[in-house]
């Protein structure tokens, strides 16, 4: 994503173009890689949601899913995404979709220092994760 705005900003000059270019460009990323894993769902005999509860479910560093339902066939939907099994090709693709769109970390310290020991600690490529 950073890619991205990065491209943009150089093409155009008005804010407003820029935004409007950026919004673009990530709706085309967006559709590609939705349509990747909706193929990954079909493949499998499940709904894009199962399936990205599935990925959720199949991810031993996450402990708890909080899923909003609105209606009891949501919820038997939503129940049917913890007896799906994914492949490691297929978490792969989930994790690459991912990395494109999750939120930047940030890391709190008390000191400056302490967070430039941490990052040199990890190494550059872990620090900026």
């Amino acid at each position: 994503m950073e890619e991205i705005q990065n491209e943009v900003r150089l093409e155009f000059g008005d804010t407003e173009s820029v935004l409007d270019e950026f919004k673009r460009r990530i709706d085309q990323a967006v559709e590609k890689d939705r349509d990747k894993l909706k193929k990954l769902a079909q493949e499998h005999g499940c709904s894009l949601p199962q399936f990205s509860l599935a990925w959720i479910l199949n991810n031993n560093t996450i402990t708890s899913v909080l899923s909003g339902t609105t209606a009891l066939e949501q919820l038997k939907e939503n129940l049917a995404a913890d007896d799906i099994k994914l492949s490691l090709e297929e978490l792969k693709a989930c994790d690459e979709v991912w990395q494109m769109f999750r939120p930047p970390r940030y890391h709190y310290a008390k000191n400056p220092q302490g967070l430039a020991e941490m990052k040199s600690a990890v190494g550059p490529k872990q620090a900026n994760k």
